[in-house]
């Protein structure tokens, strides 16, 4: 007999069984149904452990509050953020606001990667991108599915790896367990259900072998400018004409301002540093008369081949430059201090070349905290204090300690300007300092 009703209990009870029987069961019954619910609930139960359930609630709020609202520029910070939460996120990584990523902790990006716009990174399973790789807007690498073959669809997962330089085009879909060799290309819509070669094009859905893609694409610049780097020496910079560069698109019309200004009665500069001799002939159209040295021997023979008229030598900042070509009004002296070993030398040289109450105009790149917050927010930190660079930079200036250097050799600091861009991130700054008269 079952036990639907109210009215069969009390015919079981009017039965003469005692109601002790009854109740056992009854408690039988309900014992019973627990444990179908619990044996279903098991079935069904999140194969996450609590602590990744914790982690996965509190990266969705990082994500939604400190992630997708920031600019697009600010790789760094997010690169940074993904980090904290376990990610492997090589230098200059580029993951863009608007890509998801489900767990950070399995997923690694190596050097100067990408990650694109709305791009749907699932990984719930391992997913490896390597250097130079770049996945396109839309695209969704997915590393879970489920064991449709079983009722309960119990979760699985699969890693995977995106090579090297491969390109996963726009709205793709990237399957568990798929290897994307090393420079291959996915098509733009195409599903990838299967591994595919290095250094080939594969499309459609599912994606297929099209054509073999050319290796070393960039082998080409990267050994000219390989080459470049070995011809440099230890005379200093190569020079391969007589032209301005990019920083003089900011950095001269400052400069003729500055000199403009001055109204000096004798238009005599002396140009500490004067390169290829582009700027001393810039100012010489001006009306100045330069003079000017260089430690760089490839820079005074392209002066002297381009500027042919003007005054330029071989000479170093650490000589005795006043007694070689005497005092002057005005010295000039851009983004040369930076690459220098011995900066109060070359502030002692500068005095000695002024006459009392001569001016000297000394640039240099800017360093401050805004400037280096944004590069560290941004990534660009190795990549502007880049250590590959021969006869780079070696001495970073503040305002506050290029001031400090001048005034300890005897200047009065009149004047520092940023330019390039807004002040707070300028990419120079130049000094205007008075030597006194007495």
């Amino acid at each position: 007999m079952t036990f639907g009703s109210r009215q069969d209990f009390m015919k079981v009870r009017g039965a003469s069984s005692a109601p002790r029987n009854v109740f056992k069961v009854w408690r039988g019954r309900l014992s019973h149904s627990r444990l179908e619910m619990r044996a279903n609930r098991d079935e069904f139960r999140s194969p996450h452990s609590r602590w990744h359930r914790l982690k996965r609630a509190l990266w969705t709020a990082v994500w939604a509050l400190c992630y997708r609202p920031s600019p697009r520029v600010l790789h760094g910070w997010r690169c940074f953020l993904l980090r904290i939460f376990g990610g492997k996120i090589g230098k200059n990584a580029h993951p863009y606001p608007t890509a998801k990523i489900w767990a950070p902790w399995n997923l690694e990006m190596g050097d100067h990667s990408c990650l694109g716009d709305h791009v749907d990174c699932y990984c719930v399973g391992n997913i490896t991108i390597g250097s130079y790789a770049t996945i396109s807007q839309y695209s969704y690498l997915c590393s879970a599915s489920h064991d449709y073959t079983d009722p309960a669809m119990p979760l699985v997962t699969a890693p995977i790896v995106i090579g090297n330089r491969a390109w996963i085009a726009a709205d793709a879909f990237v399957g568990p367990g798929v290897t994307v060799g090393e420079g291959a290309v996915v098509g733009a819509r195409s599903s990838v259900f299967s591994d595919a070669e290095p250094w080939t094009i594969v499309v459609g859905n599912p994606a297929r072998f099209l054509k073999a893609r050319a290796r070393g694409a960039r082998s080409a610049s990267t050994t000219t400018q390989r080459q470049r780097a070995v011809r440099l020496t230890v005379s200093g910079y190569q020079y391969s004409d007589g032209n301005l560069n990019e920083s003089h698109e900011y950095l001269l019309p400052a400069l003729v301002s500055m000199l403009n200004s001055l109204d000096a009665p004798m238009k005599r500069v002396f140009e500490l540093g004067c390169g290829n001799g582009s700027v001393a002939a810039a100012m010489t159209m001006l009306g100045y008369d330069v003079t000017g040295i260089d430690a760089s021997e490839q820079a005074i023979t392209q002066a002297n081949l381009h500027h042919p008229e003007l005054k330029l030598k071989l000479g170093s900042a650490y000589d005795d430059l006043a007694s070689l070509y005497g005092q002057f009004p005005i010295v000039v002296s851009l983004e040369v201090i930076e690459h220098l070993y011995f900066p109060r030398k070359f502030a002692a040289t500068v005095y000695d070349l002024l006459l009392p109450g001569g001016v000297a105009i000394i640039s240099t790149p800017y360093h401050g905290y805004l400037k280096n917050l944004a590069l560290a927010l941004t990534g660009r930190m190795d990549e502007h204090f880049t250590a590959l660079w021969d006869h780079g930079h070696i001495k970073f200036w503040s305002i506050r300690s290029l001031s400090a250097l001048l005034k300890e050799i005897g200047f009065t600091v009149e004047q520092v300007s940023r330019v390039g861009r807004i002040p707070a991130l300028g990419k120079s700054m130049i000094a205007v300092v008075r030597k006194e008269t007495s």
